[in-house]
């Protein structure tokens, strides 16, 4: 396998400011193929929608992207569609972000999944830097395979890095490292009989076990997992965040999981006002 790319093949970066109570995007560039859709209003926040104009990640390509959100600025940030991590073994693919949340803001990161096709090699970093008073609802939902098509962990390998700094301290890492050809995911400890994987996680001084607690009846609920088989568990961080990983069989499922989630923490930081 070769090594990375040092330059960005695709690049977008954008700052957000509050002004008279409303978030506005107050500086973007982009490097084709990713762009930023119209900007629009979400109840209290700015929906943000990243565009990706290619079919996804082909071998080589390194995706680089910032967000930094001034002060009580709140932005709900998606995506238009699945990232697709096409066949790379040879030439590995580099997702990359850094993230900046100052006092009073709020992000809401809840992207669409990501899709390892047969043979598919990335390795995905993410930077989060938050200011006191800050809050950060990360989500992060993988798919095995193509499912269908009969990929499931055929891929060669994901490497995830996920850093988090409160107040310039580090409060957590996760780091996971998945090739199929070594891992066996049927075991009992790893994905048993699940092909998707999902994490949700809340960085926010108002984090505590209340939240936790809170977040693990709505995982309990036996409604969440109507559909198909759920699994999954919240952690209290020993700062400042809650930590969830979710087990399933289809994205979907996660996803709907995951949106109850964010309701949940959305209610219970109202609640704190």
């Amino acid at each position: 396998m070769t090594a990375f790319a040092t330059t960005p093949t695709a690049e977008l970066r954008a700052r957000f400011r509050c002004a008279d109570g409303r978030t506005q995007l107050a500086h973007l560039f982009n490097k084709a193929p990713l762009k930023v859709a119209k900007t629009f209003a979400l109840q209290n926040a700015l929906g943000v929608c990243v565009m990706d104009a290619s079919p996804g990640l082909l071998a080589g390509d390194f995706y680089n992207f910032s967000w930094h959100l001034e002060e009580n600025a709140h932005v709900h940030l998606s995506t238009q569609g699945f990232t697709r991590v096409h066949p790379s073994r040879e030439r590995s693919c580099l997702l990359r972000q850094d993230i900046r949340v100052e006092t009073g803001a709020l992000l809401e990161y809840l992207p669409e999944p990501l899709m390892l096709y047969k043979d598919a090699a990335v390795r995905s970093e993410c930077e989060i830097n938050i200011a006191g008073g800050g809050t950060v609802l990360f989500c992060d939902i993988l798919c095995s395979g193509r499912i269908g098509h009969g990929e499931a962990f055929q891929f060669h390998s994901l490497q995830n890095r996920l850093r988090v700094r409160y107040n310039d301290e580090l409060i957590f890492i996760n780091q996971t490292s998945l090739r199929p050809h070594r891992f066996l995911p049927d075991r009992v400890g790893a994905w048993q009989n699940f092909t998707h994987q999902g994490n949700f996680y809340i960085f926010s001084e108002q984090a505590d076990s209340t939240l936790c607690d809170t977040l693990r009846r709505v995982i309990e609920d036996p409604t969440a997992s109507i559909n198909t088989p759920l699994m999954g568990g919240a952690s209290l961080l020993p700062r400042c965040g809650v930590a969830v990983s979710l087990l399933g069989r289809r994205a979907c499922d996660l996803q709907d999981l995951t949106q109850r989630l964010r309701n949940a923490v959305a209610d219970f930081l109202c609640a704190g006002v």
